[in-house]
Formats: C-alpha cells, structure tokens, sequence
C-alpha cells in the first residue's frame, strides 16, 4: 500500500515587533519559502588552548 502524507496551512495574521530595527522579508513564490531576515546582536565567550583548539559559548541574542 501505497501511503503519503501532506501539510498545509494558511497564515492568517502574524507580526514582528523589533522596535527600532529593520528586518527585510522575502516570498518565494514558486516553492512558498518565507524568509524573514532580523539583525542580530550575539554576546559570547570564546576559549582558545594551547594547541589551538576553541570553543565559545553564546552567552546573550538580542535584536539588533
């Protein structure tokens, strides 16, 4: 048997609210791909060993 599955949805209503930044939005009309882009600003820490190996920990997002 021969079974497949399937998802739509329609968007009714929806908002961002970023306060003073810009944020650009893109409709992919040909596969419906909705891209919203919003500025990011990332606080973190990042560790380097004595052989060169690193690694960060994200300590902060915020809208930028």
């Amino acid at each position: 048997m021969n079974e497949s599955s399937f998802f739509s949805a329609l968007l009714v209503d929806s908002f961002i609210d970023c306060g003073n930044c810009e944020f650009k939005t893109e409709l992919d009309s040909i596969n419906k791909n909705l891209t919203i882009k919003v500025p990011l600003v990332l606080e973190g820490e990042v560790t380097f060993t004595d052989n060169l190996l690193s690694g960060c920990v994200t300590t902060g997002i915020h809208l930028g």
